[in-house]
């Protein structure tokens, strides 16, 4: 709900990241503008076999769906690419650099992963603690910036996370952690779906 003030009211049950008014904050922004879709969730289809993942992913909701990429298309959020190959399954959103400048270049990603955690367990850091964030880990050498994802699905294998990949900085590791969880919120808002945790 939208108050005469322009202020938007997180709805009774939505848990998670909010924002009232649209922050500054060039990644905050787009959790702010996909809460339009929150009372309003899509019926994710749901994946099939692949040649690369054989039945390991059957059956899982579908994030990289086309539903979801028109809806992400309308916060100019624009669909770069979706890729299958070594236990991972990913689809890319990037905004547009006119959007909000091209000093801020970046993407959120969706990943399917065959296996989890992504590194030995000793190493796989649930960053509650530290920061505050719900199911957001550090995991060393996965490639991420500063390696910090937020699960949508971890309930056993696979698993589903989304990451914020930076194009034009490595933040540090506190700001990685709230970018990924920008990032799963924002796909959480568009699909009415938080997965199974």
């Amino acid at each position: 709900m939208v108050t005469d003030d322009g202020r938007m009211l997180q709805p009774q049950g939505h848990e998670g990241i909010w924002f009232e008014t649209e922050p500054d904050d060039p990644w905050g922004k787009y959790v702010w503008r996909s809460q339009k879709f929150v009372g309003d969730p899509l019926e994710l289809p749901v994946l099939g076999e692949s040649a690369e993942f054989g039945a390991g992913l059957k059956g899982l909701p579908d994030y990289c769906a086309p539903e979801v990429e028109r809806r992400l298309a309308s916060i100019d959020l624009v669909a770069e690419s979706t890729q299958e190959g070594l236990g991972r399954r990913m689809c890319v959103f990037t905004h547009t650099p006119e959007d909000i400048g091209k000093d801020n270049y970046f993407s959120y990603a969706v990943w399917y992963s065959n296996s989890w955690p992504l590194h030995s367990p000793d190493k796989v850091i649930s960053e509650i603690e530290n920061f505050g964030i719900p199911e957001v880990f550090s995991i060393p050498g996965t490639g991420l910036p500063r390696d910090c994802v937020a699960m949508i699905k971890s309930k056993g294998t696979p698993v589903i996370y989304a990451s914020q990949i930076e194009a034009t900085m490595e933040p540090e590791l506190r700001t990685a952690c709230l970018r990924a969880a920008y990032s799963r919120q924002v796909f959480v808002n568009i699909t009415g779906n938080s997965g199974e945790k």
